[in-house]
């Protein structure tokens, strides 16, 4: 269930074709993504904000970002652009051909309250083979961070793990890793907001 609901997308470089001829270069970062039932692709904004700016600002994108899992290496999903919230990082992501409604990972709306056992999933720093890490961790308080409140999770986030999700001990999705180091607080984003930003794209206002 979750490798099978997980996905590593790999840090890419692509050339747009601008009207003019010229080639633009940009670069997609490596990170985390997993599919959500009844929503999409979530993962993080700053992971594809390159894409998304070219993408917002009106280009043909043609190139659409890959999604893979190492245990289902024949199964490659490929993804574009269905809403984000620049200031809260998040960006859900839709690939037509999946019955998203059937598909993916429940999430659960209760508050997570500290001391709670939760798991980190992703494929930090990930290099081809690599299976999804599981991090066995706790919510050890809350913090403000980009105007909501997010958790703090006791295990470090490493690069490449953004965007993957957290999740309650029903294998529920209940947050999205959004950064970490060893230097600054470990944070994930409560699954609402991911939730209310694909409410408002029906509504036209997703862009932030």
């Amino acid at each position: 269930m979750q490798s099978e609901n997980t996905f590593v997308i790999e840090q890419d470089e692509h050339k747009l074709m601008t009207e003019d001829g010229l080639p633009h270069w940009f670069c997609i970062e490596q990170g985390t993504a997993f599919l959500l039932k009844g929503i999409g692709y979530i993962t993080n904004y700053h992971v594809i904000k390159d894409y998304i700016k070219y993408y917002h600002d009106g280009y043909n994108m043609k190139t659409l970002i890959r999604l893979h899992r190492p245990e289902y290496p024949e199964e490659d999903v490929y993804v574009t652009v269905k809403c984000y919230d620049r200031i809260k990082d998040i960006a859900i992501l839709v690939d037509l051909s999946r019955d998203i409604d059937r598909n993916g990972f429940k999430y659960s709306l209760n508050d997570v309250s500290k001391d709670s056992n939760v798991q980190l999933l992703g494929f930090p720093h990930y290099h081809d083979g690599n299976p999804l890490r599981q991090d066995d961790t706790k919510i050890i308080g809350r913090r403000n961070s980009n105007e909501i409140s997010m958790y703090e999770v006791e295990s470090t986030i490493f690069g490449g793990n953004s965007g993957g999700p957290l999740v309650n001990e029903n294998n529920e999705v209940v947050g999205l890793a959004v950064k970490g180091s060893v230097e600054y607080p470990n944070e994930a984003i409560p699954i609402v907001h991911a939730l209310e930003l694909n409410k408002n794209e029906k509504r036209n206002v997703c862009h932030t």
